[in-house]
């Protein structure tokens, strides 16, 4: 099932990472559920989360650290 929505209905963007995952985490404005999109490497990560910041898109500490200059 493929349903789209806009850029100013992201309230968050998240990075989370787990044994052998990179993923970027979307969460809605005023819905339960999130989108969670294994990206499998962060540097697949970083131009999500950069591409999303440059949409407006707010982002959580850990998608901030991960676009530093030093990020992981």
């Amino acid at each position: 099932m493929t349903r789209t929505r806009p850029y100013g209905e992201i309230a968050r963007v998240d990075d989370r990472k787990a044994p052998g995952t990179e993923n970027v985490v979307l969460e809605f404005h005023g819905a339960k559920m999130t989108f969670i999109a294994n990206t499998g490497l962060v540097r697949r990560a970083r131009e999500a989360i950069t591409l999303l910041h440059q949409q407006g898109c707010p982002l959580s500490e850990r998608a901030q650290a991960l676009l530093l200059p030093s990020g992981p």
